[in-house]
């Protein structure tokens, strides 16, 4: 299932540009919880293009709500294109995007006509309110793939086959407001996608394995009609609407499927994992703990379990660590679950341990961002400043317009006496934020 609840993605600051009719301009590095490959060198341009007017043109309006919604899906689709593009993936249509990078966004503009992609052009573009292609009131996202440019591996929680994150320091509303990270920590990441695609006869599962899930959906539930208790059936209802994001609906087919069939674990991690979406950990909780019942060995489950723990109103840091480490057993190379398990360590000031843990995810990922950023935030507050200026150089380096890389590297320098190099990272980090709020 899906997004990374948690985790870290290094995002950027994005300067807008007004010129005529673009409304803005942004580079890939953004805040959105869903693109978290960084692309060396600025591989990536995505403007998007309203039907508005040009800002400050006697013809400019207000855009709507509809009009807003629209460009940021069209912007995320677009640097999904550009993204498999640079990835070396042919893509023909949007239907031939990975499941990873189109998991949170419709594909059907608000007036529900679908996107459209025009490789020519390099552009994703929605035919707007009127529904007709071609005319003044089309909103786009223009991509642009840099000649030679490859994305870095994943600098996030994007690990595991399409997990998303949140930016780094993001806190959490609500229930796990409490687990907030330290300012100098990114949080753990997220939630573990659940197992693809569906197995079956049928075009409802050759529709829902490729990504038409609103047609999948009306398939699923007309064999519900006719077989109310079949747990397959029910499971792929759950599957559909989660991935249009109507998490509320899938609970209820999930928790059908645990009373049709308590023994089967996918209707266990699959609802745990929508209500860590919607972060009511503490029943991520319940009904993880019962999925471990039924499979108690299941990687997925302790992975997110941890998070659960971790995000609960307990905080319970301890048993947080303790599922990340019955994770590793299962997989002891896994990056996310090395990540999470030095993040909780920084949580909970057990320093060595964060860093023997985030040194070994930078083993298997050496441009994982988020490791070098708590890294960093570990040998500051072990008060080895040098190391710190180095993990922090480090995530400079892959997200350039990172800001708060910039104010820590700027407090390690201060602390080790480097004044000129403090003030001018401290400037930088504010010009950045700057930028993020006049955008």
């Amino acid at each position: 299932m899906r997004r990374a609840l948690a985790a870290g993605k290094l995002p950027t600051s994005e300067p807008a540009s007004e010129l005529e009719s673009v409304l803005y301009m942004r580079r890939i590095f953004n805040n959105r919880a869903l693109l978290n490959s960084v692309i060396s060198g600025a591989a990536v341009a995505i403007v998007i293009i309203l039907a508005s007017g040009a800002p400050g043109s006697a013809s400019a309006k207000e855009p709507s709500s509809e009009e807003l919604k629209c460009a940021s899906e069209c912007e995320a689709l677009a640097k999904a294109v550009a993204i498999s593009i640079g990835e070396g993936k042919e893509i023909k249509s949007l239907d031939d995007l990975e499941y990873r990078y189109v998991r949170d966004i419709n594909l059907k503009d608000p007036w529900g006509k679908p996107y459209i992609l025009d490789i020519a052009g390099g552009k994703v573009f929605s035919s707007g309110p009127d529904g007709d292609a071609g005319n003044a009131d089309d909103i786009a996202a223009r991509f642009e793939v840099a000649a030679g440019k490859k994305p870095v591996p994943d600098v996030g929680d994007k690990t595991d086959a399409g997990l998303k994150r949140t930016s780094p320091g993001a806190e959490p509303k609500g229930e796990g407001a409490k687990a907030t990270p330290a300012k100098d920590e990114t949080p753990e990441r997220a939630p573990r996608e659940p197992r693809g695609k569906l197995r079956g006869d049928g075009e409802g599962y050759a529709d829902f394995n490729e990504k038409r899930y609103e047609k999948a959906l009306d398939f699923f539930l007309a064999k519900i009609g006719k077989e109310p208790d079949n747990f397959n059936f029910n499971f792929a209802a759950g599957r559909c609407l989660d991935n249009l994001n109507r998490y509320a609906e899938a609970k209820e087919y999930y928790r059908k499927c645990i009373a049709l069939d308590s023994k089967r674990i996918e209707a266990y991690e699959n609802l745990g994992t929508c209500r860590l979406i919607e972060k009511d950990y503490d029943g991520a909780l319940d009904v993880l703990k019962k999925g471990l019942e039924t499979d108690p060995q299941n990687f997925r489950e302790y992975c997110n379990l941890g998070i659960a723990f971790k995000n609960s109103k307990a905080n319970d840091i301890e048993r947080a660590i303790d599922c990340y480490k019955k994770a590793l057993e299962s997989e002891p190379k896994d990056i996310v679950t090395l990540y999470n398990l030095g993040s909780a360590n920084i949580s909970k000031n057990s320093l060595p341990e964060a860093e023997k843990y985030l040194k070994m995810a930078l083993e298997i990922d050496p441009a994982h961002g988020d490791s070098y950023f708590n890294l960093g935030s570990a040998y500051a507050r072990m008060g080895n400043f040098d190391k710190a200026i180095e993990c922090y150089s480090k995530v400079i380096a892959i997200c350039p317009s990172y800001a708060r890389a910039y104010k820590y590297r700027g407090a390690a320098y201060k602390k080790s006496g480097k004044n000129s190099e403090a003030e001018a990272d401290e400037k930088k980090a504010n010009e950045l934020e700057a930028a993020v709020r006049n955008k």
